[in-house]
């Protein structure tokens, strides 16, 4: 009878030590660094078979609109990278980076652009990478595209968002207002006179701000300018 009482208590004691073990290896399972990506090629037979329903409105949506896309089914996630209109063909993206970090996932990748001599076809075209990874639940961060020009070198713009965090010295995660969910988290490089100073603004994870940035003609990432605390006096 003692030797049965004593089993039981043995396995009751486990159990915790079970689930907190299958706990913990959840955490373990997250990509970090450079992330395990496959692109589909279009067109191919495997975008054909993707290609239908939900996932062919949203491909049909997005593909044009320069930004990072996203589309979840089931475990697979699919990321739509988009250079947006250009005014001939020839140009491609290249140089595809995924990040992976304890809670986001950035994305970014360089434009490559015709030479001056080269034969293009001469029609509006809109480059873009269809790229499938693992679904862990993860925030898409969009970290631009190197080389692709606007139509504009430069230009100025207001919004408001959340304040996530730094991510280095020089740049801080928003989630801005009006975006959808799924790229809502965007990076942004502060200006010279934010970064000096940016202990001042005393800014928590959560915090509403209203900042103005200004988006380089580069595909760098945009540079704020100023920035404040939404129902607080600027800093």
């Amino acid at each position: 009878m003692l030797s049965r009482k004593l089993k039981l208590l043995v396995l009751l004691l486990a159990v915790p030590v079970i689930l907190f073990g299958c706990g913990t290896d959840k955490g373990k399972n997250l990509e970090m660094g450079e992330i395990t990506y496959e692109i589909i090629k279009i067109p191919s037979a495997e975008f054909e078979k993707l290609y239908q329903g939900e996932f062919a409105g949203w491909y049909d949506e997005n593909h044009k609109v320069e930004g990072l896309h996203s589309f979840t089914d089931g475990k697979e996630r699919y990321l739509l990278l988009s250079a947006g209109e250009k005014p001939t063909g020839g140009y491609y993206l290249e140089n595809l980076v995924i990040l992976g970090r304890e809670k986001e996932i950035e994305v970014k990748a360089k434009l490559h652009a015709p030479g001056k001599d080269e034969i293009v076809t001469m029609a509006f075209s809109y480059p873009h990478l269809l790229v499938r990874i693992a679904e862990d639940g993860r925030q898409l961060v969009f970290g631009g595209i190197e080389g692709n020009v606007e139509p504009k070198e430069s230009d100025i713009r207001k919004d408001t968002g959340r304040f996530m965090g730094q991510i280095d010295s020089n740049s801080i995660e928003v989630k801005v207002s009006g975006v959808p969910e799924g790229i809502s988290l965007r990076a942004f490089q502060l200006g010279d006179s934010i970064k000096e100073g940016f202990d001042k603004y005393g800014l928590e994870p959560g915090d509403e701000i209203s900042f103005t940035y200004k988006t380089p003609g580069n595909g760098e990432r945009p540079v704020i300018i100023e920035l404040s605390k939404v129902n607080h006096s600027r800093l």
